[in-house]
C-alpha cells in the first residue's frame, strides 16, 4: 500500500472534493462561505494547495449565495495565483462574494440553468478612521479587479464595467446571457428537472439537493472510497477499480469498504497489543482501561507514528516506586510486573480496592497455569 498524506479539515478528512478518472479531481463550494462555513477559508486554500500536487487538473464547483467578504477573497485569491490547470463551473448560483470567485480569471463554465450575480462588493469593520480607511480601500482594490477581469472579456472599459454593474444594484445574468457578453467560456450541462421559469432560490436547492442524492451523483461516496485509500483501508487497484463503479453499486461499495476497514483496523489492533506487551515499562503505569480504550483509539490513527512517540518516551520513576522500593528492598521487581501473588503479599488492600486489576491478575494467573 502506497503511503499517502489525508486530506483533512478541522473535523477530520476533507469530504468537498472528487477525484477523477482521468487524474483530474473536482472541488466543490456548495453552501456559505466563511470561517467554520460549509465552504472554509483555511479548508479550502490547504486542500488546493495539496491537490495541485496531486492532480494534473482541477475542476472548481459553485453553488452558493455567498457569505463573508474576507473569506471570498482569501479563496479568491488562491485560486488566481495558482499556476494549476483550474476551471471553474457555475453549477446552480454564484452570488455576491461566491460570484466574485467565479470571475478570479481561470476558465469558466455556466450549466445552462445556473446564474451569475455582480454587484457592488460590501463588507464592514469596526475600529478607527484608519480601519474604515483601509476597508474602503480593499473593497475598491477588489472592485477593480473584478472590472478589469469582466472588461478584458467582455471588451468594455474598466469605466462601463464599473458604471454597468457597481450602482448599488444586484445584477443577474443567465449563462447564455454570460456567453454572450464573452464574460464565460462556454455552457455546460444536460436537460434538468429545474422548474421552468424557477426562482434564483428553486436553483440553488435543486442543485443542492443534486449533490446530496446518492442516486443522482456519487460525489460524497467517491470521498468514501478517497478517505479510505488515504488511511490505508484499500489498495490502490482496489481504489481504481471502486472508482470505475457508479452509484447503482454504492450499497456494495460501502460494504465492501467497511469491511475493509473491520479488517485493517484488526489488524492494527493486533499489531498495537503486541506492541504494548514488549513494551511494558512504557504502559505499566496506566489503567488497563486506557490503554485498552481512549489510548489504542488515538494509536490506531497512525500507529507507525505512536510507536515512534513511545519508544522515545524514556519511563521515569514514579515516587510510589521508590518508596516502595525502599520499603520491600531493591531486589523486588517493578509494580508493573507483579503478579497475584506479589499483590496479596505487598499491596492486598489495593486487591480490595481495585476488582478490575484482581480479576486481570487472576486471569493471568490462570494463563500460565
Amino acid at each position: 500500500m502506497e503511503s499517502k498524506n489525508s486530506l483533512r479539515n478541522k473535523s477530520g478528512v476533507f469530504s468537498n472534493f472528487i477525484p477523477g478518472k482521468d487524474g483530474s479531481v473536482s472541488i466543490l463550494l456548495y453552501g456559505e462561505i466563511g470561517d467554520k462555513e460549509k465552504v472554509d477559508p483555511t479548508d479550502i486554500v490547504s486542500q488546493l494547495f495539496e491537490l495541485s500536487n496531486r492532480y494534473k487538473a482541477i475542476s472548481v464547483h459553485i453553488n452558493s449565495n455567498g457569505g463573508d467578504v474576507f473569506s471570498g477573497i482569501a479563496i479568491f485569491n488562491a485560486l488566481k495565483s495558482s499556476d494549476a490547470d483550474i476551471s471553474i463551473h457555475v453549477d446552480g448560483v454564484a452570488a455576491s462574494i461566491a460570484g466574485v470567485i467565479a470571475l478570479c480569471g481561470k476558465k469558466l463554465y455556466m450549466n445552462q440553468y445556473a446564474r451569475l450575480m455582480i454587484h457592488n462588493v460590501s463588507g464592514g469593520c469596526f475600529g478607527n478612521k484608519e480601519d474604515l480607511r483601509d476597508m474602503i480601500s480593499c473593497i475598491e482594490n477588489l472592485e477593480n479587479t473584478i472590472a478589469d477581469m469582466i472588461s478584458k472579456r467582455c471588451q468594455k472599459s474598466k469605466e462601463e464595467i464599473s458604471a454597468l454593474y457597481f450602482d448599488g444594484k444586484d445584477h443577474w445574468i443567465t449563462a447564455q446571457e454570460a456567453l454572450s457578453m464573452g464574460l464565460i467560456d462556454g455552457i455546460t450541462g444536460d436537460k434538468e428537472d429545474v422548474p421552468e421559469n424557477g426562482t434564483v432560490d428553486d436553483i440553488y436547492n435543486y442543485f443542492n439537493n443534486k449533490l446530496m442524492s446518492s442516486k443522482s451523483n456519487s460525489f460524497g461516496l467517491k470521498a468514501d472510497v478517497q478517505t479510505a485509500y488515504d488511511k490505508g483501508f484499500i489498495s490502490q487497484s482496489d481504489y481504481d477499480y471502486l472508482n470505475s463503479l457508479n452509484s447503482e453499486n454504492e450499497d456494495s461499495i460501502k460494504q465492501y469498504l467497511t469491511k475493509k476497514q473491520t479488517e485493517f483496523r484488526n489488524k492494527k489492533g493486533t499489531e498495537y497489543e503486541t506492541f504494548v506487551q514488549e513494551n511494558g515499562n512504557v504502559f505499566r503505569r496506566l489503567s488497563p482501561d486506557f490503554v485498552n480504550g481512549a489510548l489504542k483509539e488515538l494509536a490506531l490513527n497512525d500507529l507507525d507514528a505512536f510507536k515512534t512517540f513511545a519508544n522515545n518516551t524514556a519511563p521515569k520513576r514514579m515516587i510510589k516506586d521508590v518508596i516502595e522500593q525502599g520499603l520491600y528492598g531493591n531486589e523486588r521487581k517493578p509494580r508493573g510486573e507483579w503478579t497475584l501473588t506479589d499483590y496479596r503479599k505487598f499491596s492486598p488492600k489495593e486487591l480490595e480496592r481495585n476488582p478490575s486489576l484482581y480479576n486481570r491478575l487472576l486471569e493471568q494467573e490462570k494463563l500460565r497455569k
